[in-house]
């Protein structure tokens, strides 16, 4: 997140506080393990704040999972980015329940 290491310790101690944990034990995967649901990830290849290889992690580890990979976005711009937009769109609306 390129915080300043002091504004760092602070949102971990919150974090902890409100989790009620260490943020060392704290895991995407393992949180969303217990979801039953569908779910989608987006990643871009081009992200130079987190890997790819963590996409794709959460990716494997969760059952019912889609992952939509871009390759130009980077990590500020993917969700901005038309098809992601629509791709989720789409993806929520399938989930909806019809009235």
């Amino acid at each position: 997140m390129q915080l300043p290491y002091s504004v760092l310790v602070i949102f971990h101690q919150k974090l902890e506080a409100i989790a009620k944990r260490k943020t060392e034990s704290m895991s995407v995967v393992e949180f969303l393990q217990r979801y039953t649901g569908e779910s989608l990830v987006v990643h871009d290849h081009k992200d130079r704040i987190v890997p790819f290889s963590e996409a794709e992690t959460v990716a494997n580890g969760i059952a019912a999972t889609t992952l939509l990979a871009t390759t130009v976005y980077g990590h500020f711009h993917v969700l901005s980015a038309a098809i992601v937009i629509d791709t989720i769109f789409n993806f929520l609306n399938t989930k909806t329940t019809k009235y």
